[in-house]
């Protein structure tokens, strides 16, 4: 069973778990508000997370974006809870009905994501307390989604966050989309955030604004560099001389050099 936090005055219901994968570690959230389950984690982690949705069991289901990692239980939803509607972006929906081809490393990482059953999501959910308003903001993917409860100053966030100071993204990543998105996030009444891998922060703004102005002067730096006349992957060995075990064991789907080619 995840380890479960449980706030009842806010019908707020967090399980966290842990994927482990030659010696790479990643931490898994779970967030449930009255019935209203956001991304239902990885099939690799569906042992615990199955016995979490039996003990919550979900009345709707939101994906955030359509990775293996947050929607992998989605055929598992179907078979059990056949009732349930689980919404996904109108940009992907068709893709939800096939089996995803992944690379060996994300399929031993995450586990398969097996074919299920969606519909488009509408603008907002509705639960007994709250209303969340469900908005495409793109960034990590282009078919990403917030959940914004404006009335508790809530913001879950999928894989939008993760830190202040990415080092390296994921190759279907656009880190100049992704200034944009987290200026749109900005935008939004929030204090608390929601992070699908890093867990919950109280000072949610303060962190977006952070990751933000990172980015934008990152984006300067590697500007500067082009028009003296480097080329990407120099200025990546500039920037980024370390590399992290994850481009190695990813054969490059993360990587700094992902981040130097999209700013």
């Amino acid at each position: 069973m995840p380890k479960i936090f449980h706030d009842p005055k806010d019908d707020l219901v967090i399980g966290k778990l842990t994927a482990s994968f030659f010696g790479l570690k990643l931490d898994v959230y779970i967030y449930y508000v009255e019935g209203t389950l956001i991304d239902t984690g990885p099939s690799n982690l569906s042992r615990d997370i199955k016995k979490f949705l039996t003990t919550f069991r979900p009345n709707q289901v939101i994906i955030t974006h359509l990775h293996e990692d947050h929607c992998g239980l989605g055929y598992w939803i179907n078979d059990v809870y056949p009732e349930v509607p689980i919404y996904v972006s109108p940009l992907r929906i068709e893709e939800t009905e096939i089996e995803s081809p992944l690379p060996l490393y994300r399929r031993l990482f995450w586990g398969r994501r097996l074919p299920f059953k969606a519909l488009a999501h509408p603008e907002f959910l509705e639960t007994k307390s709250h209303r969340l308003h469900v908005i495409h903001v793109g960034g990590h993917s282009y078919d990403h989604v917030v959940i914004h409860e404006p009335c508790r100053g809530w913001l879950f966030v999928g894989d939008l966050f993760l830190t202040t100071k990415p080092i390296s993204i994921f190759h279907e990543e656009n880190a100049a989309d992704m200034i944009k998105a987290l200026e749109k996030i900005l935008s939004l009444d929030f204090t608390h955030l929601f992070c699908s891998h890093r867990g919950p922060y109280t000072k949610g703004r303060e962190l977006i604004q952070k990751k933000k102005e990172y980015l934008e002067d990152l984006q300067v730096k590697v500007q500067d560099l082009k028009r003296k006349g480097f080329t990407i992957e120099e200025i990546d060995r500039i920037l980024f001389p370390q590399k992290t075990l994850a481009t190695y064991i990813s054969r490059g789907e993360w990587s700094s050099l992902n981040v130097i080619k999209t700013l």
